[in-house]
């Protein structure tokens, strides 16, 4: 998982953009898609149905479920690892896992991607691990559609 953790390393200080998918503006879950995109793990034309603000969990579950498996024991994530977290009361927010003890995600506070140390803070948000299939780009199902 070492490209796809340099794709999101990559995006650090992208700034915020609601669904955005480009260096101009990302969210949460496009520091996932492109940074998979740009390491061969899905298509390079494949993203998430379009979302409201109020991000549907169903819908983050059932992408998560096409491309990776869940950690069924979690404990310290693993490099790579996709984790769920639980943000202003709802399993909404999603982060890359290092490996080094750090995550990397898009957090509005900061307006930008970060990279910052694995606290106690972010791993009290931790709903769910997610690991990805060791299968490259191709397939795709009813959660994902062609950009």
């Amino acid at each position: 998982m070492r490209e796809f953790v340099a794709a999101a390393r990559a995006l650090v200080g992208t700034p915020y953009r609601h669904a955005g998918r480009n260096k101009h503006g990302v969210d949460c879950g496009g520091v996932i898609i492109l940074a998979a995109r740009r390491a061969g793990l899905i298509p390079a034309d494949w993203d998430v149905l379009p979302y409201s603000t109020i991000i549907d969990v169903d819908m983050i579950l059932a992408g998560l479920r096409e491309w990776c498996e869940p950690v069924e024991r979690p404990g310290e994530p693993e490099s790579g690892d996709i984790l769920l977290m639980r943000i202003l009361r709802r399993n909404q927010h999603l982060a890359v896992a290092t490996g080094e003890g750090s995550i990397i995600h898009c957090y509005t506070a900061a307006g930008r991607v970060v990279e910052h140390p694995l606290t106690e803070h972010w791993r009290q948000a931790i709903v769910g691990i997610w690991r990805w299939r060791q299968r490259r780009a191709g397939g795709g199902g009813a959660a994902w559609r062609r950009s």
